[in-house]
């Protein structure tokens, strides 16, 4: 399993996830590896990449490749949105043949003049995507069709939640809790400093874990047991990026 994911909040963003590898063996058998980093931090650039739906990539682990990605193509001056193109070329170039839905969560900080602002991108593979080919999505922005059909315009949002993987108990907290609760109930990131949007990340990644011993899973031979072991990150305008457990 993973579960992956990324929040922003006024006073910086926090990037969380699980540490589980889960490998096919064959016919709805599967081996399973813990302690596995799913977080990577740029020794250039203040930028952070979690990943999800990943088991291995071009033969090693997700960290060597990004660390090769960085070595050969960070030069050092690039933003988070340089950052997420570049990326998504070279991932394209090494891994032409990728059909399992997988992608990345790639946050930082933009510049605007002399003022800074949340970022992040998710560079993914989707089941509409042609082999080979990724999505760079800008998460904070959410498009939207006129009523005539005929426009389509986009609101930025700098305080979201980007979740993959195990989703389910992400989906709970943040797409349900309104719907099903009366309209003030729900979680408002712009309302939370950097310390509870912390405890909230690992809240959704420890549950999202914990919750696979009491799901049916079909046709499963080994059923997968809760997973201990969590990487948080940060990153914050003063301080850049931070990992802060591991």
């Amino acid at each position: 399993m993973t579960a992956t994911i990324t929040l922003s909040c006024p006073e910086g963003i926090v990037m969380a996830a699980d540490k589980r590898c889960t490998i096919p063996k064959g016919l709805d058998d599967y081996d399973f590896e813990d302690n596995v980093n799913k977080i990577f931090a740029f020794s250039k650039i203040p930028v952070g990449i979690s990943c999800w739906g990943l088991a291995s990539f071009n033969g090693g682990t997700i960290l060597d490749f990004l660390s090769k990605f960085e070595r050969e193509k960070i030069v050092g001056n690039e933003d988070i949105n340089t950052v997420s193109e570049k990326l998504k070329t070279y991932v394209e170039s090494h891994y032409s043949g990728v059909k399992i839905g997988m992608g990345f969560h790639i946050a930082g900080y933009c510049t605007n003049g002399t003022e800074q602002y949340p970022q992040i991108r998710h560079l993914f593979h989707g089941p509409w995507n042609r082999a080979g080919k990724f999505t760079n999505e800008d998460s904070n922005c959410e498009y939207h069709s006129l009523k005539d059909g005929a426009k389509t315009t986009f609101t930025y949002d700098p305080f979201i939640a980007l979740f993959n993987g195990e989703r389910a108990i992400a989906n709970a907290f943040f797409a349900y809790l309104p719907k099903i609760y009366p309209k003030n109930t729900q979680i408002v990131l712009d309302q939370l400093n950097l310390e509870q949007t912390i405890r909230l990340a690992k809240i959704v990644v420890n549950m999202s874990a914990e919750v696979l011993d009491f799901l049916y899973v079909y046709d499963h031979k080994v059923k997968p047991k809760a997973v201990a072991g969590l990487m948080v990150a940060q990153i914050t305008p003063n301080e850049g990026f931070r990992m802060i457990v591991k």
